[in-house]
């Protein structure tokens, strides 16, 4: 295992990124040897089992010896809609907008309400 990734809209779950190969040579006694990731912040699916998600550049000396391919070790399945809506409603200031939002909703309908109440009280019966 060389990584473990975020998953776009499941903050909880991680991918596995493995190397792609292995990388045999000889160098310098002394020499500093580095790996360079390069991969996403996070992934998003769908994402087939193996595919190539970024890539390691080991380095000696300052020089490149080699690029390996990194690989997504298991298939990443797409996003439901579901899940996507899931989430949104799940953060703390969509929740606290749909609060407000249905607080202004009933406040204007009590308003409305007692409107039309005061129109109706006001008004002289025909009848009389």
């Amino acid at each position: 295992m060389i990584a473990r990734l975020p998953i776009r809209y499941q903050p909880r779950a991680r991918a596995t990124v493995v190397a792609g190969r292995t990388v045999t040579g000889v160098i310098l006694r002394g020499a500093t040897v580095r790996i360079r990731l390069e991969l996403p912040r996070r992934l998003s699916g769908p994402i087939p089992r193996h595919a190539v998600v970024g890539a390691a550049a080991v380095l000696a000396g300052g020089h490149q010896l080699a690029r390996i391919p990194l690989l997504l070790q298991e298939r990443l399945p797409a996003v439901t809609p579901t899940k996507v809506a899931t989430r949104f409603l799940e953060r703390p200031t969509t929740l606290v907008s749909l609060g407000l939002l249905l607080a202004l909703v009933i406040g204007v309908g009590l308003v409305l309400r007692e409107r039309v109440r005061g129109k109706s009280a006001a008004r002289p019966d025909p009848a009389s």
